[in-house]
């Protein structure tokens, strides 16, 4: 994978993120059909983490976004886990979780977005 594919796909994850929360609020401020776009987005953030965190595993280039993406990947996972559980199970704790959650998929999306621009170091 070239750089600039992957550099840019680490710089719009945490824009993604931030979209996230956007259609999270309109639906439950404005319209719920919001609920679509949101789960839509959700599922869209997938290409972009696979995206550095293959090449982060595959390329010596890019091995330094290991730590950050992997740590995304996993917030990412956790994300996804505790909102279709909560939905599943209509268990509000796991729902409200999903919420907590999502500041750390947003923080680890910010730190993965500088490492990639060589900015500092990665907190991972």
């Amino acid at each position: 994978m070239t750089g600039s594919l992957v550099t840019t796909a680490a710089r719009v994850t945490p824009l993604g993120v931030m979209g996230q929360f956007l259609f999270a609020g309109l639906a439950l401020f404005h319209d719920a059909a919001f609920w679509a776009f949101h789960g839509a987005l959700g599922g869209l953030l997938a290409l972009p983490i696979g995206i550095v965190l293959f090449a982060a595993y595959r390329q010596e280039r890019h091995r330094t976004l290991l730590r950050p993406a992997g740590l995304l990947a996993v917030a990412y996972l956790v994300q996804l886990t505790l909102a279709g559980l909560g939905q599943a199970t209509d268990i509000g704790a796991l729902l409200a979780l999903h919420l907590v959650n999502a500041g750390l998929v947003l923080g680890a999306a910010a730190n993965l977005a500088d490492a990639a621009a060589g900015r500092g170091r990665a907190v991972a």
